[in-house]
């Protein structure tokens, strides 16, 4: 090479990739100057963290000094099995080109992934490309990981109600054992409770808990518990489940007897039918076949309070049939009528039909008042999607002048998604009256 005329030069020369490890001098000479410079080449490495991880994971795998592609291998004195992939996984250089596998059949895609398929203990992590070697001593010990799975079908994540299915998957357990699984409030009262029919009860070949499940105890309270699994040699690992507490909105709070209350809450299971009660006796409720809890474990409807309740403070106790139980208070002021004298005479005049306001679409139904006093009320609209769960209830006002029609609109649309579903029609009144027999249009949104 040539030295510029302020005496400079540069060079570029490429260390080759089989080079050994080791410090090497780089000495340039003009046949007059001399000079030198020490240049180390580094070995291949890998930091596993943490190096004692639970079955379940994550871990993270941290490399220097390879070049893609780049193979991971697990040895121990009992399993040789390639890694599962691991999860954020850091490599250096070209770490988005690093592929994972067996030796000689590299996959392209990497995807995130634990320890799972190994049993619990010692390992050896073997990672190599074409040129550079490195391994780093691993210790595998059993955990597990638990999902909520309700009545809907829906996964929750690390909480759910009483009644929902918890999931549990997991790893490094010893292969082939039989499982006992124990749940409960504190880690020191722990009960063993039954896997569902037809869930896993055995640990796979692999350490792993194939399709086992429990179901959230009634006995539990709300707030955190735990879930271990213990195999038959004595290896057991433990997890945090969190049960809601239930709640409810009513409104108003107060009224006379025979009033009609709206009623909304949430963390009731999914699908379960929610039972009323006022002072511990069954309500009429509307829609007046059940109020039932959607996929989001929520609920809405109306009750209607009894009449001739006594003035003063009454308790409003809502739960489901797997316990999921919440109270709150209504305070009547008189005992009430029990609704409009002559009530049956108000009658629906037509079925619902399909109405659409702007971009907002519902149910209209027209109502004939036969009394001799004008009636205000509430139109109520029930929908229900194809599999006949309660996806909303939706509410409007009706005001219907003595001896007159009116028309009552309900909108629900875009409070649901698309879809069609089945809508049946109530009116109540303040009173309690309910003047109507259900009737029923089917609506696509």
């Amino acid at each position: 090479m040539t030295s510029t005329a302020s005496g400079s030069a540069t060079y570029v020369y490429q260390v080759p990739l089989t080079t050994v490890p080791g410090t090497y001098t780089f000495t340039a000479s003009d046949g007059t100057y001399t000079a030198s410079a020490n240049f180390t080449v580094v070995a291949a490495s890998i930091t596993a963290k943490p190096a004692s991880v639970l079955s379940s994971g994550p871990l993270n795998i941290l490399g220097a000094g390879f070049v893609s592609p780049v193979h991971f291998v697990l040895t121990s004195t009992t399993v040789t099995s390639p890694i599962q992939p691991v999860l954020n996984l850091k490599l250096s250089p070209n770490s988005t080109l690093a592929t994972y596998g067996t030796p000689g059949t590299p996959t392209t895609s990497p995807s995130p992934g634990t320890m799972g398929d190994v049993v619990h203990g010692t390992y050896t992590l073997t990672v190599y490309d074409a040129y550079h070697t490195a391994s780093v001593t691993l210790t595998v010990s059993p955990g597990i990981a638990v999902n909520d799975f309700n009545s809907i079908g829906s996964f929750g994540g690390t909480a759910g109600v009483k009644g929902d299915e918890i999931v549990i998957s997991g790893g490094g357990f010893t292969a082939s054992q039989n499982i006992t699984v124990w749940y409960g409030q504190t880690l020191s009262s722990l009960q063993v409770v039954s896997p569902i029919a037809g869930s896993g009860a055995l640990v796979g070949l692999t350490g792993d808990l194939p399709g086992l499940a429990i179901v959230v105890s009634t006995w539990i309270n709300p707030g955190l518990s735990y879930v271990k699994v213990v195999d038959g040699a004595g290896f057991s690992a433990t997890a945090n489940f969190t049960v809601y507490k239930p709640f409810i909105n009513i409104s108003p709070t107060s009224g006379a007897g025979g009033a009609t209350i709206q009623i909304s809450g949430g963390y009731f299971r999914g699908g379960d039918q929610i039972i009323i009660q006022v002072d511990g006796q069954p309500v009429v409720t509307i829609p007046v076949n059940g109020i039932f809890a959607v996929v989001s474990d929520q609920f809405s409807g109306f009750f209607i309070v009894p009449s001739g309740l006594a003035a003063g403070p009454h308790t409003i106790t809502v739960r489901d049939s797997d316990n999921n139980t919440q109270v709150s208070t209504f305070t009547a002021t008189t005992g009430g009528t029990g609704g409009v004298t002559g009530v049956n005479t108000l009658k629906i005049a037509v079925a619902p039909q399909q109405t659409v306001v702007g971009s907002f679409k519902g149910v209209n139904a027209t109502y004939t008042n036969q009394l001799n006093v004008a009636v205000t009320g509430i139109a109520i609209a029930v929908v229900h999607n194809l599999a006949g769960q309660t996806v909303g209830v939706f509410s409007g006002t009706l005001t219907m002048a003595a001896g007159a029609s009116a028309l009552a609109v309900v909108l629900f649309y875009p409070a649901v998604p698309s879809g069609t579903y089945s809508v049946q029609v109530y009116v109540v009144t303040p009173q309690g009256g309910v003047i109507s027999t259900a009737s029923t249009v089917t609506v696509s949104v």
